[in-house]
């Protein structure tokens, strides 16, 4: 409920782990993207695996003057933010609990 309140939401996962870079699957990032409000994330693989650039706007991780710089960029055109957001909120559809069901049991054969 927050988070639809919030002009932006930030996802600043780090780069100097290769579990977090690569092998982390973000709760808070399906959560964002289900709020519909414009998200500024870290432009790292396990991010870059769920959301794209028509979904979010990427920083370079571990780096705040690039995530000051996106933030402002991102406030300031938010009529960009705000087709990256329906975008975003749309994938999440395709990524909800039903969707996953659906997928897993689709893989097991009986």
């Amino acid at each position: 409920m927050w988070q639809k309140a919030a002009d932006i939401l930030i996802l600043p996962n780090t780069a100097k782990k290769d579990i977090s870079k690569y092998y982390t699957s973000p709760m808070k990032l399906f959560e964002y993207m289900a709020s519909g409000t414009p998200i500024v994330a870290s432009d790292i693989p396990s991010i870059r695996e769920i959301v794209d650039d028509a979904s979010a706007t990427f920083f370079t991780p571990d780096d705040p003057a690039d995530l000051k710089e996106k933030i402002q960029a991102t406030l300031a055109d938010t009529k960009c933010a705000q087709e990256k957001a329906v975008n975003a909120y749309k994938t999440a559809r395709e990524h909800d609990w039903n969707a996953r069901a659906k997928r897993i049991i689709s893989h097991i054969t009986v």
